[in-house]
């Protein structure tokens, strides 16, 4: 049940993240104000940086987990091989990602 709840809750959250958003943009529509003019490119690169970077934010917090770090011990030697390769394959995503954000935002911010 608590399973249920919890997903009730972060389903009531995405409801009211964009709730804001048409919020945000029905005041923009009504006022005239207009944002600055944004490089969505640039926008959707970071974006694409910031979630090949989750999983490595959360490993730590997943790792911190007494019930977790028990498994990982007992646990069966090629899963937990797949899970190191998964992260690896996470962490050189992004740097990759990163490094090519860097470089174009600061390639813009040159011009």
């Amino acid at each position: 049940m608590a399973g249920v709840r919890r997903q009730a809750a972060l389903f009531a959250i995405a409801v009211a993240l964009v709730a804001v958003v048409f919020a945000v943009a029905i005041a923009q529509k009504v006022t005239g104000v207009t944002p600055p003019p944004v490089d969505f490119a640039t926008i959707m690169l970071g974006a694409i940086a910031v979630a090949f970077s989750l999983p490595l934010i959360g490993a730590p917090i997943l790792f911190a987990r007494r019930k977790f770090r028990q498994a990982w011990r007992t646990g069966d030697p090629s899963s937990r091989l797949a899970v190191l390769a998964s992260m690896a394959i996470r962490l050189v995503g992004a740097v990759v990602v990163w490094t090519v954000f860097i470089l174009v935002v600061s390639q813009r911010g040159r011009r």
